[in-house]
């Protein structure tokens, strides 16, 4: 689809324990996303989502609005969706 895009975040900061894997999953519940979030080893938040750029724009927004307070930083990459998902789901 034309306005379809791959979204990574690494989110660092107290991002592990307060729920946001969770919040994420809630967010994504009201959208057309798919991909995965995920706890890495060594303390941060992976998500990767593919959908509709404004969609992952929405999703991005409310992750912030909702856990800002947890995250120092977040690194950013959008390339070209390798339509590799079928559903948004938790990754262990």
């Amino acid at each position: 689809m034309k306005n379809t895009k791959r979204v990574q975040v690494i989110y660092k900061g107290r991002v592990q324990g307060v729920g946001f894997r969770f919040i994420v999953m809630n967010i994504v519940s009201n959208l057309h996303v798919t991909g995965y979030v995920k706890n890495s080893h060594t303390g941060y938040v992976e998500l990767v989502g593919e959908g509709l750029k404004t969609e992952l724009e929405m999703l991005l927004r409310n992750i912030s609005l909702e856990m800002g307070a947890y995250v120092t930083s977040s690194d950013i990459m959008w390339t070209d969706p390798l339509d590799e998902f079928s559903i948004f789901k938790i990754e262990h």
